[in-house]
């Protein structure tokens, strides 16, 4: 796929994107000249239509440390490496007028930006952001080899219109593109074939378009205070996709943990543990019953139980593999520290009156590792000391 006829693309854009002078460009890499295509967009394109090759576009904006580090860092040793050598590459400063232009036609948001287009204009695929050589690599050969590609996508979804599957992956990849106008006519399409979502991706649909629903109908979309959840409330109980109802009650929970509502996450924690797959259980368990720890004042003895249950559940997980040699203390980001599985059962069973057991556990805790701090402090403050 890659190639280029290029006289200079340093003739088109005048400097690099971290506005790195155009000879020593040149001078860095052998290959840049015949690597980058000079002309407009239109040029380009035509370029590609005759000698029947994809275009790829690099979308940039001098002054820009992202765009500088993939320029001099990937781009510039793809093309001394070959890589850029099966496609036309057009490089589009984004403050130019064509620029401005095609960053509209393209919904880009994001730099650098790269997209691949056919002979006909249309996108084929894109990556985002900067990129180390490899990885830079890696995506060309996947989109190279049409591997969930737009293109390939809408190619299969053409093909057979009425599988919602292979409808879904194309108005999936249209957003992750950026073409959320587009992606919405398509799952529209999907909620009208399955309305009460028998399938998981009706289901799934019809979350997301209740969810864009309710935040495009805020009165400042950028504040969940704001949002109406009554239609999410509403609908989740209908899922009956696991995967579906787990991510609306996930959901729920963020949307009313920045509202403030305690409750309610705790309400939310208990509703996506209906639906909780076996391989989240040891991670959702602690991290559940350390939340309602953190709200030890507010729990009534149910929810008390509850955060036992969600402890002693991730604890037989962890003491498995505890046996089994392949424990491994993962990082969380929803506690200060680092509490140990035992740490967590240790809490829920002092909050349901098991003192003795609490601390039985705590101490085994701290022999696995005494060195974290929090974790004496814990065992001292159930003691009570």
């Amino acid at each position: 796929m890659l190639l280029s006829t290029l006289v200079s693309f340093l003739v088109l854009v005048g400097q690099t994107p971290g506005s790195t002078d155009s000879s020593e460009v040149l001078a860095s890499s052998t290959r840049i000249e015949s690597t980058w295509f000079a002309g407009s967009y239109q040029q380009a394109l035509e370029a590609a239509q005759a000698e029947q090759r994809d275009l790829l576009l690099y979308f940039f904006a001098d002054g820009s440390a992202q765009c500088n580090r993939m320029w001099t860092e990937t781009l510039i040793a793809a093309g001394d490496n070959g890589d850029l050598e099966a496609i036309l590459n057009f490089g589009v400063r984004v403050t130019d007028p064509e620029g401005v232009e095609l960053t509209r036609k393209f919904s880009v948001t994001t730099l650098p930006t790269i997209l691949i287009v056919d002979s006909k204009g249309l996108i084929v695929d894109g990556v985002f952001g900067f990129l180390q050589l490899t990885e830079f690599q890696s995506q060309l050969a996947r989109i190279r080899t049409g591997v969930g590609t737009l293109r390939s996508l809408r190619e299969a979804m053409e093909s057979d219109p009425e599988d919602l599957q292979k409808r879904f992956d194309f108005a999936l990849k249209l957003d992750q593109l950026g073409f959320s106008k587009e992606s919405q006519a398509e799952f529209r399409k999907i909620a009208a074939s399955d309305p009460r979502g028998k399938s998981e991706v009706g289901a799934q649909v019809l979350l997301w378009l209740a969810q864009a629903a309710v935040v495009d109908s805020a009165s400042n979309p950028g504040d969940p205070a704001s949002f109406d959840l009554k239609p999410i409330y509403e609908l989740l109980p209908r899922l009956k996709h696991a995967p579906v109802a787990l991510s609306g009650w996930e959901w729920i929970e963020r949307i009313e943990g920045v509202r403030g509502d305690r409750k309610a996450v705790r309400s939310a924690i208990r509703s996506a543990w209906e639906h909780m797959p076996s391989d989240r259980i040891r991670e959702s368990g602690m991290r559940g019953a350390w939340t309602f720890w953190d709200m030890r004042e507010e729990l009534d003895r149910k929810e008390k139980r509850f955060a036992l249950a969600m402890a002693r559940e991730a604890w037989s997980l962890a003491e498995e593999e505890i046996e089994a040699g392949r424990f491994e203390v993962f990082d969380v980001e929803w506690a200060a520290w680092q509490p140990h599985p035992l740490d967590i059962l240790g809490s829920a069973l002092y909050l349901n009156g098991k003192r003795d057991e609490a601390l039985e556990a705590l101490e085994r805790s701290l022999s696995f590792d005494d060195s974290i701090p929090q974790r004496r402090e814990l065992r001292d403050l159930i003691r009570g000391e």
